[in-house]
């Protein structure tokens, strides 16, 4: 049985290299906070995938993604902007970047949750 596809997505290079580096953070984190299991190492290989997919694709075109490849960006982006908040002071360039993980988790959610007519 195959897993649903979601529409294409366009990201620029910058989203490309943010959602990568994310990703490999969620990746590591949940490695080492996780007890060694089967399941442990099934979200390894398909976040390793997806981090793949991610740096082969060109920018100028879109790309197609389960659902369980968007619920790993979600879940990694919300990780990654709660570490951000809790360990990193208050600042200008914090700001930022929670700025920019905001504006990520928009489009993602845009794109995940169907447009009602």
């Amino acid at each position: 049985m195959e897993e649903k596809v979601k529409p294409a997505i366009q990201l620029s290079f910058n989203e490309l290299c943010a959602f990568s580096a994310i990703l490999q953070y969620y990746e590591r984190y949940t490695w080492n906070a996780t007890a060694p299991s089967a399941k442990r190492s099934q979200r390894f290989l398909e976040v390793y995938a997806l981090i793949v997919k991610l740096a082969l694709l060109p920018s100028e075109k879109a790309t197609t993604l389960t659902v369980s490849e968007f619920g790993y960006l979600k879940t990694a982006l919300d990780l990654f902007i709660s570490q951000v908040v809790n360990i990193i002071s208050a600042s200008e360039s914090r700001t930022g970047i929670l700025v920019s993980c905001t504006q990520l988790q928009a489009y993602i959610d845009s794109v995940i949750i169907p447009k009602q007519s």
